[in-house]
């Protein structure tokens, strides 16, 4: 029984007063002894007065206290021994001793006639901080005589009589009067008088039982307690009243859906205080509701009921507890309604433990509509404000669902949490692309990335709201119901979702149920199928073709008309683009990156608004050489649009004017509509111009002729460049050397991840220097690297790289990736495949040559190589000696919509009679007869 201040205040006036007022001092010696608060100040009574009685310590003693509660949380108290009785005492099982017979009965007759009343005393004597007197209750209602208590308590026998040595007049006077009212009980063999009484067989638990086996034993009835004795505002101790196996079982309470703040805190004591008053050694009803059974002592959690109302409900409304949420999801959601609103109310009022409490505020919109573009995990939104202009990504809002865990998604090496896909997905199916309502409930710094070398992190200030959608009031609500998600574990008086009390109540549910994540069973093991890979594409590209009508979601949205889908029923992921219509090129994610197309932005965001993370229906009917599957697109319900037709008719896209005459006739006509309305590309008349340029013979990127020096050879038709006489390679090398003259070839910490461009140790057989290399991909821990400045490929370990500075990651590489116009040549892993690397590095290596570059596709430039010695190009050397194929008419025709259309016939056909002259020859590829265009001939490329 503790109470806290570091300066007592002074005890309120009234008959009884504090013994003593000053404060103790407090030094560096005796400050590390006050993790035990000290016991409420001893009152100093006088010979006559008024008090509460506050507890019955035995059938003869009780502890009055001022009948002026403290305002300041530490009443004064005293011990008060009714004079000239002797009563049963009491047992302590910890000591050894057992209860002497009815000194219980005695005790509990005491505690209910007195507890919680006013009393008048008398005080006759006083010894070691204990006083002896007479006490006196009120009369009942049409009497005057106040009623003596100790001669009452004798007359019922719960006390005995004890003589006195040497007593005053007065004293003797009463004690005839107690030796008259002994006689009557002894004649009516009343109370200790008969020769029998109640003594208590009393169990501990975590001694005799466990409290687990209480609660199960209670099963949800309310249950008789006595209150022994208060810790602090929220915990007890009690003791069964009922007939069974547990009667007298001693345990302590927990209150349950409350915590009061410890003793030695603010309003701890104002707490204890509060409960002593209405609760402290009175027998009233529990209901059991749980156990704590991590703590080392574990509690039974239970709710009080007082005769007058729900004590935990009271303690929130005068704030001198908060709502403890590891107890409150003990209790129902309809239950726990009448504790938030308590908590609301003196949070309101500013009252007890919430006085310095700041509504938490919110920045920008608390409320608002608008439509749910993008999930970007299982628990967070990217939304469209309604009424905004959609113009920018800044007007968008990132929202997350307030109190709601889904299961991380992976990244890098990590990889997904258990259901994480299925979270994101359920709620991809719920939202995306519907109106809904947001609440913001609070918000939330959310640490953004790894931290800096100086520690700190970059934040992310998150509003934390409760979404609904529909019909759905909550769709964190719906995610935590199908056991895809769970509820967040809020700490004691922090903001959570409005809706908190009925997610903690069907994640409960859930559980019970064991749904997904709530399973024993192994959760789904996800394995996607990747053909963002040109080769595994170039596999698969056959099949996809037959498939007809396939079923996608759309992922992630690149550009206008190029996307990155999942088909469910092959179980892959493909990079996908529109073949009818092509967009402007957006603006890189990579802010040092080639600054956009105009209105490529504009048709990224409006294939976000309509296709993205959306069920689509594709039919695939091409690919490029970047592993692109080319095709068309259908959105909608029952009545499918080709999204083609809706970029057109906005502007966004255009079609390539060569294949105006072969185009359905209603996507022309989009365009032209567009045009007329002068929308977006349409609107500047230097883009109408270009788009709408009369057909000529020559067409699309223009031809570039550049003297190059080939630096390094993948196969029979690809190899990487170097421009002879350009500055750059130069001065890479250059800062390349001052790098190594700075740094050494010393390591540095690196943070691995795909894509990344660092400096990797490379030993050329003469010295070991940094070169800029990309990282490909890691197997343990060696990572596969392309050298940027020269196309070789190596692996390297953490100990051979370290970052580049000054810039070096984003200047461009000194080689350029080239591959041999209209031939292919076969894989290194076949015969032919190494035969046609070796001719080519015998024509080339080494050699100043012409390179013809047609165009550029997926990064790579597309070019046909001459030796200034010899008219006919490498890449007829190539098909001549059977080493090298011709590409289908189908591929020289999109190779031709990229470059210039006759010029690339003109060397087409020349090829096709070089190919024919190899394939009646029987040389390299051809030796068997000819080559077939199925699956398996793909695959050798």
């Amino acid at each position: 029984m503790t109470e806290t201040a570091s300066t007592p205040p002074a005890p309120p006036a009234g008959i009884m007063s504090a013994a003593s007022s000053a404060p103790a001092k407090t030094t560096a010696a005796n400050a590390t002894k006050s993790a035990a608060p000290p016991r409420p100040p001893m009152a100093k009574l006088p010979q006559a007065g008024m008090a509460v009685v506050k507890a019955v310590l035995s059938g003869d003693t009780v502890v009055l206290a001022n009948t002026t509660p403290n305002p300041n949380g530490s009443t004064p108290e005293a011990i008060f021994t009714l004079s000239s009785l002797n009563a049963p005492r009491l047992g302590v099982p910890r000591a050894g001793t057992v209860d002497e017979p009815h000194a219980w009965d005695a005790r509990m007759w005491l505690a209910t006639e007195l507890v919680g009343k006013t009393i008048k005393f008398e005080c006759h004597r006083s010894a070691e901080n204990r006083y002896y007197g007479i006490l006196y209750k009120q009369p009942p209602q049409g009497q005057d005589k106040p009623i003596n208590i100790n001669l009452q308590c004798v007359a019922l026998g719960h006390a005995s009589v004890k003589s006195q040595k040497q007593p005053s007049a007065n004293e003797e006077e009463f004690l005839t009067e107690l030796e008259a009212a002994q006689t009557s009980a002894k004649a009516s063999m009343l109370g200790v008088h008969s020769g029998a009484g109640v003594v208590r067989q009393q169990k501990q638990a975590g001694e005799s039982f466990n409290v687990d086996e209480l609660v199960s034993w209670a099963g949800g009835r309310q249950v008789s307690v006595f209150i022994e004795h208060n810790f602090d505002g929220t915990r007890y101790r009690c003791s069964i009243l009922e007939e069974g196996d547990f009667k007298f079982a001693s345990f302590t309470l927990q209150l349950a859906g409350v915590q009061s703040p410890r003793l030695d805190a603010d309003f701890g004591s104002h707490a204890k205080q509060f409960v002593d008053l209405r609760l402290l050694n009175r027998t009233l009803k529990v209901t059991f509701v749980g156990s704590l059974t991590s703590a080392s002592a574990p509690p039974a959690v239970c709710v009080v009921h007082h005769p007058r109302g729900n004590i935990g409900v009271e303690l929130l409304k005068t704030g001198f507890a908060m709502v403890s949420e590891r107890t409150a999801r003990m209790l129902g959601p309809v239950d726990v309604v009448a504790y938030r609103q308590a908590e609301g109310l003196a949070k309101t009022a500013r009252a007890g433990v919430w006085q310095t409490y700041q509504k938490p505020t919110i920045s920008g919109i608390a409320e608002a509509t608008g439509t749910i573009l993008e999930v970007v995990t299982g628990d967070t939104l990217i939304i469209l404000p309604a009424g905004v202009n959609y113009d920018d990504e800044t007007k968008l809002l990132k929202i997350s669902l307030a109190s709601i865990r889904s299961p991380r998604l992976g990244g890098g090496r990590k990889p997904d949490e258990p259901y994480a896909y299925e979270c994101k997905d359920r709620l991809r199916q719920l939202c995306v692309g519907k109106q809904c309502k947001v609440t913001v409930d609070y918000e939330r710094e959310i640490p953004m990335g790894p931290a800096g070398p100086d520690g700190t992190q970059k934040k992310e200030k998150r509003k934390m709201a409760t979404v609904s959608v529909g019909k759905r009031a909550c769709i964190g609500e719906t995610l935590v119901s199908e056991g895809l998600a769970g509820v967040q574990r809020h700490r004691d008086g922090e903001e959570r979702s409005s809706n908190y009390d009925t997610l903690c109540s069907v994640e409960t549910a859930a559980r019970t149920a064991k749904k997904n994540m709530h399973s024993p069973a192994d959760p789904p093991m996800r394995k996607v199928n990747d053909l963002s890979d040109p080769k595994k594409a170039k596999a698969y590209a056959g099949f996809l073709q037959r498939s007809g009508v396939l079923k996608a979601s759309v992922e992630y949205i690149f550009a206008g008309t190029r996307y990155k889908l999942w088909i469910p029923a092959e179980n892959c992921t493909i990079m996908f683009a529109l073949s009818e219509c092509r967009s402007p090129q957006p603006s890189p994610n990579n802010p040092n990156g080639k600054p956009g197309e105009p209105f490529g932005d504009a048709a990224r965001r409006f294939a976000k608004m309509h296709i993205g993370q959306r069920n689509v229906e594709v039919i695939a009917e091409g690919l490029t050489n970047g592993g692109v599957v080319t095709g068309r697109m259908f959105v909608g319900g029952a009545k499918k649009e080709n999204f083609a037709a809706n970029l057109l008719s906005e502007g966004l896209g255009s079609i390539d004017w060569r294949d105006v005459e072969s185009t359905n006739a209603d996507l022309v006509a989009n365009m032209e509509a567009a045009k007329a309305a002068k929308k977006n590309l349409w609107s500047k008349e230097d883009a109408a111009e270009k788009a709408t340029a009369p057909v000529k013979k020559e067409g699309g990127q223009p031809e570039e002729v550049k003297t190059v020096k080939i630096s390094e050879i993948r196969n029979g038709n690809k190899f990487y460049f170097h421009e002879v006489g350009s500055p750059d390679v130069a001065k890479i090398e250059a800062s390349m050397k001052l790098f190594k003259e700075q740094n050494g070839v010393s390591p540095g910490p690196v943070a691995f991840k795909k894509n990344k461009v660092l400096a990797a140790l490379f030993d050329d057989g003469s010295s070991v220097d940094w070169y800029r290399a990309k990282i490909l991909e890691s197997s343990g821990d060696s990572y596969k690297v392309l050298y940027i400045d020269h196309g070789n490929i190596g692996k390297v370990t953490a100990q051979q790289c370290r970052n580049l500075d000054n810039g070096l990651e984003f200047t461009p590489p000194a080689a350029r990736e080239c591959e041999l116009a209209l031939v292919k040549a076969r894989a290194l892993n076949f015969d032919e495949g190494v035969d046609a690397a070796r001719l080519l590095s015998s024509l080339a290596w080494g050699k100043e040559l012409t390179a013809r570059i047609h165009c550029s596709e997926e990064g790579r430039l597309l070019v046909t190589l001459y030796d200034p010695v010899n008219p006919v190009s490498l890449n007829s050397e190539l098909v001549k000696a059977g080493l090298a194929r011709v590409i289908s008419d189908r591929e020289a025709m999109f190779l031709g919509r990229n470059s210039q259309p006759e010029a690339v016939k003109e060397l087409f056909e020349k090829l096709k009679e070089v190919q024919e002259g190899a394939r009646k020859s029987r040389l390299g590829i051809w030796v068997y007869g000819d080559v077939g265009e199925d699956d398996d001939e793909r695959a050798r490329y």
